[in-house]
């Protein structure tokens, strides 16, 4: 179910960066380039990421990895998201 509660929207309060995810039909999904997401950014937590210190997001149509140490401003309980979101 696509509730807040399970992909949870944010917007970023400083420039982070972030691991890019690229699809290929014949390759699967691999990292891309490293991209800086922009202060102000809209962000939706898609699920967890390749560690448990980051996160899934898309961000304009475009899927990212992010460090949680990069959004510790926001004080998200970030044990209790991702995990489930996927």
């Amino acid at each position: 179910m696509n509730t807040p509660e399970h992909h949870p929207h944010i917007t970023l309060p400083k420039a982070i960066a972030g691991l890019q995810i690229r699809n290929s039909q014949t390759e699967g999904e691999r990292l891309g380039v490293i991209a800086q997401l922009p202060k102000g950014a809209e962000l939706q937590v898609c699920g967890s990421g390749f560690t448990p210190r980051t996160r899934r997001v898309e961000s304009g149509g475009q899927f990212y990895f992010v460090f949680l140490q990069d959004l510790e401003d926001l004080h998200q309980d970030w044990d209790s998201i991702g995990a489930s979101a996927e």
